[in-house]
């Protein structure tokens, strides 16, 4: 499956994450909707995605912490 129209959409606010998953599906985006920064490192153990979406504020890992590891887990892909 090609992961060129794969986002991963982090969003700690039920509504916001919602709103933002949905608008996302209307463009033929697949999304993966998730509430904090550490279940998106966990999806990325399973499958890739093209796009990261994240919130600045969450819970357990916030936005710039995911963003610094993500950098360094998947420099080389």
């Amino acid at each position: 499956t090609s992961t060129v129209n794969k986002i991963i959409l982090a969003e700690d606010n039920e509504m916001s994450n919602r709103v933002i998953s949905q608008i996302l599906k209307k463009q033929n985006y697949q999304v993966t909707s998730v509430f904090d920064g550490q279940q998106v490192l966990t999806a990325f153990e399973k499958e890739d995605f093209s796009i990261v979406i994240t919130d600045y504020h969450m819970p357990i890992m916030n936005g710039p912490q995911l963003a610094s590891t993500l950098r360094k887990s998947h420099s080389h892909k």
